[in-house]
């Protein structure tokens, strides 16, 4: 007969359900691991360092819809950098994914004091709140995910 926290846990759903980023985990080989964070540091980079980079995205600066349309864009690309990387190297160590978080706090920090520098880009301390935001953000949700998979239950093991 099964308790009721065993027909609690049996209907709760995983948060591994919730997460497209699951496979990531998956130990992909390193040549892969390296190519994809190329690719996100450069498409960042150019993002937040290029003159007219996403200038389709941004509204009429006099418009209060702007500020709110370029914090949820830094937002989002530093939660989604954060948690896919966290993901991918994190490996299920809280240490590395300290590290990432962190090294994503420095990147963001940095390439907004750069963009003083950039004749038409402004340095924001918005866009730096929104930076680090996306980064807390996209790191709970990693760290969630790793604590998720660590209570799981294992599978059973066939004896031979």
């Amino acid at each position: 007969m099964a308790t009721s926290m065993q027909l609690w846990s049996l209907r709760r759903p995983s948060l591994n359900s919730h997460f497209m980023f699951a496979k990531l985990t998956r130990s992909p080989s390193r040549g892969t691991q390296c190519l994809f964070l190329i690719s996100l540091l450069g498409v960042m980079s150019w993002g937040l360092l290029a003159p007219g980079a996403f200038r389709f995205l941004r509204t009429d600066p006099s418009s209060p819809w702007a500020l709110l349309n370029d914090c949820l864009l830094h937002f989002a690309v530093f939660a989604f950098a954060t948690l896919s990387c966290g993901l991918m190297f994190g490996r299920h160590d809280m240490g590395r994914l300290w590290g990432i978080a962190i090294a994503f706090v420095i990147l963001g920090t940095v390439t907004e004091c750069l963009q003083a520098f950039i004749p038409t880009r402004t340095c924001d301390p918005i866009d730096c709140l929104a930076n680090v935001s996306g980064v807390a953000a996209g790191f709970k949700l990693a760290a969630m995910y790793f604590r998720e998979q660590r209570q799981a239950p294992q599978p059973a093991r066939l004896r031979r």
